[in-house]
């Protein structure tokens, strides 16, 4: 094994401190990024090179990293399945998150609408008319999140986006999602549909991709499933995302893991009648609560922790 990505010094109680190899991590995230970024948000209105940059520049810094490697996020062996159940679906500040060691932000949304657009009859939209129904939704930014887990990044990937994984950090009001029919000629490397109905009143279906280290959604208005049976839904105006699971070599103290950054980009509206009466920090601090939720699920599996739904 080379040399660690990051070195973790901790003294006395004191701060710990973190020595990075930044010309390591950087290229590597950056690769995964771009092909979230790419995949996750091709149809939506935004400058996508910005985003990349923008989150680039704002999450992929020694003293981003270092917080994220060293703040604990507070899960326990005794206290894990308790600490998941209470944030699923449910929101937490980031403040709160800061202190659990997730980081969340919004960032501007430089939009970027195309020309000739057909959004009425866009089968990735519910009830637009215009890129400016899309766009006006985001106005106080695309929320990004980014944690760490003691985890290699490829084992990661395959247990949390599994869709058997869903039910242990949604609130779903059946047993999970179901499968629908596959997308002919599609030339990703893995892909489907699924309908989710979450809380009871909430159902879409999504669109998944996924490559290596990365992962990627969006929302479809329809989709036929394995029992023949259309299922369409309009609770959703658009869902739009992506995550990338960058692997980095960490030595703290006189051991040496693999972890995994996870980094993680949400554009999503509600379609409800109301709700442009909740504020828009809601569905914002919900994400991060989300998020969270994965990051004690994680950590669970990455310790072989003992974990129930």
């Amino acid at each position: 094994m080379g040399t660690p990505d990051v070195i973790i010094t901790r003294n006395n109680g004191s701060t710990p401190a973190c020595a990075m190899q930044m010309g390591l991590i950087a290229p590597r995230a950056e690769a995964l990024l771009h092909s979230g970024i790419s995949r996750g948000f091709a149809e939506f209105p935004i400058d996508r090179a910005r985003l990349f940059s923008d989150i680039v520049s704002t999450f992929l810094t020694p003293q981003m990293l270092c917080t994220v490697l060293t703040t604990p996020s507070g899960a326990t062996a005794a206290n894990h399945n308790q600490l998941r159940d209470q944030y699923k679906g449910d929101s937490m500040t980031p403040a709160e998150a800061l202190q659990r060691g997730v980081i969340a932000r919004r960032l501007t949304l430089h939009t970027a609408c195309p020309a000739n657009y057909d959004w009425k009859n866009a089968p990735i939209y519910n009830n637009v008319d215009s890129c400016d129904d899309v766009t006006k939704e985001l106005s106080d930014g695309i929320p990004v999140t980014m944690y760490t887990v003691p985890m290699e990044a490829h084992l990661l990937q395959q247990r949390l986006e599994t869709l058997s994984a869903a039910p242990f950090y949604s609130r779903y009001s059946n047993s999970g999602p179901v499968v629908c029919r596959g997308v002919p000629g599609s030339v990703d490397t893995y892909h489907s549909l699924y309908v989710s109905p979450i809380w009871a009143d909430l159902d879409f279906v999504m669109r998944i991709f996924q490559g290596a280290a990365w992962s990627a959604w969006q929302l479809r208005k329809s989709c036929v499933g394995g029992d023949n049976k259309t299922y369409s839904y309009d609770d959703l105006m658009f869902d739009f995302g992506m995550r990338a699971y960058i692997p980095i070599e960490v030595q703290d103290g006189a051991a040496t893991k693999s972890w995994t950054l996870v980094i993680g980009a949400v554009a999503a509206a509600s379609n409800h009648p109301l709700a442009g009466l909740i504020p828009s920090s809601l569905p914002y601090h919900r994400y991060v609560g989300g998020e969270y939720t994965k990051e004690v699920l994680a950590q669970a599996w990455a310790n072989g922790w003992k974990v129930t739904r």
